[in-house]
C-alpha cells in the first residue's frame, strides 16, 4: 500500500510490477527488459536533481533506413 491509497505490486519471480488506483484502475504495468532478475519491486518518489523543468527527455527512435 502506498501513501496515497495506491497498491504497488512486485510479481515475485517474473519481472513485472504494477500500481492500482485505490479504486482498482490499473495505473501503469511494466516490465524489465532482458535478462535481469529480481523477485522485488520498490517504488519511491523521483525528486528533480534541480527545481524547474528538465533539461533533457526520452524519445523513440526510428530504425535507420537502409
Amino acid at each position: 500500500m502506498l501513501a496515497n491509497g495506491n497498491v504497488f505490486i512486485g510479481w515475485g519471480a517474473q519481472p513485472f510490477f504494477s500500481e492500482f488506483s485505490a479504486g482498482g484502475q490499473l495505473l501503469y504495468d511494466a516490465h524489465m527488459h532482458g535478462t535481469y532478475e529480481s523477485y522485488r519491486a520498490y517504488r519511491f518518489p523521483w525528486p528533480p536533481l534541480r527545481p524547474g523543468r528538465p533539461r533533457s527527455r526520452a524519445s523513440r527512435m526510428e530504425p535507420a533506413a537502409r
